[in-house]
């Protein structure tokens, strides 16, 4: 299956383009993000689309913002 020809469909806010693998459709997820469409929650996080952080194990994440792109 070529994904370039039926379309990525990458999430516009997990994701750092529109473009995806070729035969795998894998888009490149930014970090806290994961699924093939980045349109899910890392583990350890939550809430999505936001994919806030949880505190315990992860304290370098307070007050980082994803959606502005501090991440």
């Amino acid at each position: 299956m070529c994904f370039v020809a039926l379309g990525c469909n990458c999430d516009r806010v997990g994701s750092l383009s529109t473009d995806c693998g070729i035969t795998s459709g894998q888009c490149n997820c930014r970090r806290m993000y994961t699924g093939r469409q980045c349109n899910q929650c890392s583990k350890g996080f939550y809430s999505f689309p936001e994919c806030k952080g949880w505190l315990v194990g992860y304290p370098f994440l307070r007050g980082v913002s994803v959606l502005s792109g501090g991440v």
